[in-house]
């Protein structure tokens, strides 16, 4: 079946760049940055972006589908921090490690629901294409650009050109990092041991003040918060996106 490349609109969230390049730009951001917070621009800066480019904008969007940064917004500020996830891939000989590979390349969305259809075996390019421009939203220039980048980050975590001994261990692989709940394991945006909070008297802690962030996860949606009234009301209006999107996930 051909695809009508005139296709327009706008394609649903992919990654930018391969998970390779992904950890490239996360370790040169971790020179630079360590585990400090920084702004995007701080960030853009690191890979050699102007403040508002587009690259540095797709290069930070990346780096978060794969769970390597998140985001932590502060009062009315958003910064980014190198993700306890990435931060142990590049701590270790992350070339070696299958495990962790294999949770990143899987953590963005739309590559889970291209390996939960394919797996291993891809068909043509064309029926790819075509089912993610008919099936998936995307247009056809997006989902080319898709469907490059998803074989590129299979192919830097051996997920590709299986030879048939090695299809078990590999599915038995896959079905455990799937089992331990990928998405909840990256996608929050604040992790609080990444904060020195003080603890209360029973134990609880108390997160720093001017926290705000509300995930999504498991069709589930976490909120963390400090807030102020104007704070609050942020809050109200994030948290109604978020509502938004998953009743729209689930039809409803």
């Amino acid at each position: 079946m051909s695809v009508d490349i005139s296709s327009t609109g706008r394609s649903p969230s992919y990654p930018f760049i391969p998970l390779g390049k992904a950890l490239d730009r996360l370790a040169e951001l971790k020179d630079t940055v360590g585990r400090e917070l920084v702004s995007a621009a701080e960030a853009a800066s690191c890979w050699g972006y102007g403040p508002k480019s587009s690259g540095g904008i797709q290069t930070t969007a990346a780096l978060k589908q794969f769970g390597l940064l998140i985001e932590i917004s502060i009062g009315n500020e958003k910064k980014l921090k190198i993700s306890t996830a990435g931060w142990k891939t590049l701590s270790r000989n992350w070339l070696d490690n299958k495990r962790m590979l294999v949770k990143h390349a899987l953590h963005p969305k739309i590559h889970r629901v291209l390996w939960d259809r394919y797996h291993t075996e891809l068909p043509t390019d064309e029926d790819i294409i075509s089912y993610l421009v008919e099936r998936r939203g995307f247009n056809a220039s997006g989902a080319k650009d898709l469907l490059n980048e998803y074989k590129d980050t299979l192919a830097f975590v051996e997920l590709l050109d299986i030879q048939p001994e090695e299809t078990e261990e590999l599915t038995k692989l896959v079905k455990s990092v799937m089992a331990n709940d990928v998405s909840k394991f990256y996608s929050k945006t604040y992790d609080p041991s990444d904060f020195e909070a003080p603890k209360h008297a029973a134990g609880d802690f108390f997160y720093p003040k001017g926290i705000s962030t509300i995930t999504l996860y498991d069709n589930r949606i976490r909120v963390i918060a400090d807030v102020d009234l104007e704070g609050a009301k942020e809050m109200l209006k994030k948290l109604q996106k978020r509502i938004e999107i998953l009743e729209e996930e689930s039809g409803d």
